[in-house]
């Protein structure tokens, strides 16, 4: 069963464990990150930084033996939940910067 929540400090050394491969320059413990989880494994996430005084969704990954499975569209439901009441941008890389200077 995959479980899908909002990580807490605790989940740290995991997440950057499995960040490290996928995302080197990101860090948990400077954005907000949601997590799918197998069990202890975590299987995919999905992050959101304030830039420029605007919510982004910086980033988001489920791990290639998990795709194709619905687990993305649940951490996007999730994270809706979290954000019902806040504009939310979706950040295309490489453009974020300029466009909130």
């Amino acid at each position: 069963m995959i479980n899908i929540r909002l990580s807490t400090p605790a989940d740290a050394a995991r997440i950057n464990a499995f960040l490290s491969s996928r995302s080197p320059n990101v860090r948990a413990s400077e954005e907000t990150i949601f997590i799918a989880e197998e069990g202890e494994a975590v299987i995919g996430f999905v992050r959101l930084v304030t830039e420029g005084g605007h919510l982004v969704l910086r980033s988001m990954y489920v791990h290639d033996d998990h795709q194709r499975k619905g687990i993305g569209r649940q951490m996007l439901r999730t994270l809706e939940d979290h954000i019902r009441t806040r504009d939310c941008y979706c950040a295309v890389k490489g453009w974020v910067s300029a466009a909130f200077e």
